[in-house]
């Protein structure tokens, strides 16, 4: 070995080792003078002069601060939403709009060119800025939350300042440029304003300078953002989501058009089951998937596990169910309350790529032979639903609370939670079909739409615009334009040749749209849409009872005087479901009300057997020694005052309508009847036609109870106009009440609702409160 070539070698690592460890020095050194110094976060000691107006800014900086940090919780830790892609289709949104806010994903699916399944994607804001220092590891970023508040500060303090003009009187005063900082920290958040003010007073001889101002909020920031993060990132680990909605279309499917299709299901009845995919998607979103709400954090502060009080066989496994809807996301308890927000919104489904969807009939002639018909049910389902989460401070500022949502994005494709860039994910109909929303592929030709409010004629401003042609495209919303003074749509449209359809929804309106086919040889177009305004209004019911239809009989001449005394409220004892739907003017509006079922029961009975049942439970601790008869008596007065207080729990029914044409249909249930038993002698011969003979028989008709008898109802349709639905207040409807029957004669001799219909419908004629 040459000793003199080792030495070199050793010599040469040396110099490399030292040169490596003088770079990263450097490197550190530079990362390190780059982040910006902290300033000073502690408030300056001023004069006693001065100290009020101290006082009044640091009031307005925290003022102005708290609403820009509740502007931000409700929207996913932005104030400003530019940059966002945003449509009322959640699934090919960046955000899904939850009125009056609109919550960024900080969890989906979006496309891109790397992979046919879609990428995961986040609009997660980070907390702080790249050039200083974090509170949490990890969590800085260009777009972040503290400059985001700072920038609202900037903007929104002079409003609050007010030019200082309740010191005007006392001083001058100079300001400099309003320059905010935010710093989170784990005790809250400081807000430090740099604005320079000199102070000059009108009377003395005194001044004073103040450079900077700090405010401090008391909030969990810092843990709502951490904890908001973990669930984030449980989700795209475990696909909390897509699991529980998997099981719970397991639940609610089975060989029924009432339920959802089962994944995988064979048949030997011969009868075929069909479904209908949208009857199928408002299954899911008003049933199945509001479910998701029940999901529990077992780390947030509010966590309590759902305990079945009721003993059956299906008690265990209800239980397991709702264990299996708690997370747990690791092993430190958040001072927060945290909770799963299913909004109703839109979304996507897509069932074996059919709007029909049926059976497949296994041609086996050997088992036809003998009478086998076997069907075989395979539904891959293929959805993406966004769900928000709502974590809540309850503490905050001063315990007027503090809520920070996001959003997050459950997506299920073959029955099977979809995993980035391996299970593809496709919002088209069809893997070949042409993306007709694509700029390339829309006609060259600019059109106008202009939405107005039906019942004064104005224009409506942000009202979202989308072009349905097969499936629904976003088109945006209509703004103000100055130039022409309105507020318009104006753009290109995907085309169609056949079934264009333009929609126009707006909150607090009812949606509708007009017929439009759009393609190469159409002319530009001004369109307009009309939309009438939503008018919520209280739905009250009474019943004409054969004691009130008897006194208006009676009452003669004018009786149309003593219609509205002649009607009677509900009973404790009644069960009443009303369902209300507006007739469609045209195919494309939308359903009012959005949900017309109503249900109306008395609380008061119940409420009676809870008071009862205490008292006997006092009287068992009484006699048991457990009690002393003083103690029994305080407690014993208690409750004989809380049941001369306590009143059924107000129901209140409320419903949004618009003029048009309503379809009301009520059912009256009596609950508890009990016929008694009766019998009746027959003679079963009747000699010549004239006379009975023979031996005479009896008829027996035994004691029949119903926990629920239907006892009345309302089938009529009406047509409130628009003084009706804008002049008057609330709506009284009347419905019928048949004779509620004592004996098995009163049950079959006493009139038919149909009867009372043909006989009476004038009385049925609903009212509006003013």
């Amino acid at each position: 070995m040459n000793k003199t070539n080792t030495k070199a070698q050793i010599t040469l690592f040396v110099i490399i080792g030292l040169f490596l460890l003088i770079t990263i020095g450097i490197v550190i050194y530079i990362q390190t003078t780059a982040m910006t110094a902290t300033p000073n976060l502690e408030q300056l000691d001023v004069s006693t002069e001065a100290k009020p107006l101290q006082e009044f800014v640091t009031t307005c900086i925290e003022q102005v601060g708290k609403q820009g940090l509740k502007k931000l919780g409700k929207q996913g830790g932005y104030i400003s939403l530019q940059g966002l892609r945003i449509s009322p289709l959640p699934y090919d949104s960046d955000a899904v709009i939850h009125e009056p806010y609109i919550v960024p994903y900080w969890l989906y699916i979006d496309d891109c060119p790397s992979s046919s399944s879609g990428c995961s994607a986040s609009k997660q804001p980070a907390l702080c800025p790249l050039d200083k220092e974090c509170l949490l590891d990890g969590a800085s970023g260009e777009i972040n939350i503290e400059e985001e508040l700072s920038l609202y500060i900037n903007q929104n303090l002079d409003s609050c300042l007010n030019d200082f003009t309740s010191f005007t009187d006392r001083f001058d005063i100079q300001k400099g440029e309003i320059q905010a900082q935010t710093f989170t920290q784990e005790s809250g958040v400081l807000l430090r304003v740099d604005m320079p003010l000199e102070l000059t007073s009108t009377s003395t001889e005194f001044s004073e300078s103040i450079p900077y101002f700090i405010g401090s909020l008391d909030l969990k920031l810092s843990t709502a953002y951490k904890l908001a993060e973990i669930i984030a990132q449980n989700q795209a680990n475990y696909t909390f989501l897509e699991t529980t909605v998997l099981d719970l279309i397991h639940i609610y499917s089975g060989l029924d058009s009432d339920l959802l299709p089962p994944f995988a299901q064979t048949s030997l009845s011969g009868k075929k089951v069909f479904w209908i995919t949208p009857v199928i998607k408002e299954t899911l979103r008003y049933d199945v998937l509001p479910y998701l709400n029940f999901m529990q954090i077992m780390n947030a502060q509010n966590y309590d596990p759902i305990i079945l009080d009721e003993v059956s066989e299906y008690t265990n496994y209800g239980t397991g169910i709702y264990r299996h809807m708690e997370i747990k996301l690791d092993e430190e308890l958040y001072p927060l309350n945290a909770n799963f927000v299913y909004p109703y919104s839109d979304f996507y489904l897509n069932i074996n790529d059919e709007t029909i969807l049926k059976p497949e009939s296994v041609d086996d002639w050997a088992m036809k032979l003998i009478g086998i018909f076997f069907e075989k049910y395979e539904h891959k389902y293929d959805i993406a639903f966004p769900v928000l989460v709502k974590l809540e401070d309850p503490e905050a500022f001063d315990g007027e609370g503090w809520e920070f949502w996001f959003a997050l994005e459950g997506n299920i494709q073959n029955n099977r939670p979809v995993i980035p860039g391996s299970n593809p994910v496709s919002f088209q109909s069809g893997g070949a079909s042409i993306n007709l929303d694509d700029e390339r592929h829309k006609p060259n030709i600019t059109h106008t739409v202009i939405v107005k409010d039906k019942l004064e004629g104005f224009q409506l401003n942000k009202v979202h615009i989308t072009y349905t042609c097969g499936k629904e495209f976003y088109l945006g919303d209509t703004h103000y334009n100055a130039d022409l003074e309105r507020s318009e749509w104006t753009g290109k449209m995907p085309f169609c040749q056949f079934g264009g359809v333009i929609n126009a929804k707006k909150d607090g309106y009812q949606g509708n749209g007009i017929q439009f086919n759009n393609h190469d040889q159409t002319n530009p177009e001004e369109i307009t849409i009309e939309l009438w305004p939503l008018e919520e209004k209280e739905v009250f019911v009474q019943k004409r009872t054969t004691e009130n239809i008897e006194n208006i009989d009676n009452f003669g001449v004018g009786a149309i005087r003593i219609y509205k005394e002649e009607a009677t409220n509900l009973s404790i004892n009644d069960t009443l479901y009303i369902n209300i739907q507006k007739y469609k003017d045209s195919p494309h509006e939308e359903t009012i009300p959005m949900v017309g079922f109503l249900l109306y029961k008395s609380d008061e009975f119940n409420q009676q057997e809870i008071l009862d049942d205490q008292k006997e439970q006092l009287e068992d601790a009484y006699t048991r020694g457990d009690l002393s008869e003083e103690d029994w008596q305080i407690l014993l007065d208690n409750l004989e005052e809380a049941g001369n207080t306590q009143t059924p729990e107000d129901q209140e029914h409320v419903l949004e309508f618009v003029p048009g044409k309503y379809a009301v249909e009520a059912t009256l249930l009596h609950a508890d009847l009990t016929i008694p038993e009766s019998s009746e002698p027959i003679c079963p011969h009747v000699c010549c036609g004239v006379w009975p003979c023979g031996d005479e028989e009896e008829i027996i008709y035994p004691e029949q109870h119903f926990s629920q008898f239907p006892s009345g109802g309302l089938n009529i349709n009406i047509t409130l106009t628009e003084n009706d639905i804008y002049q008057s207040k609330d709506i009284l409807f009347y419905l019928f009440e048949q004779v509620i029957p004592e004996s098995w004669d009163q049950l079959t001799e006493r009139a038919s609702l149909e009867e009372l219909h043909d006989d009476y419908r004038y009385l049925l004629t609903p009212i509006f409160i003013e």
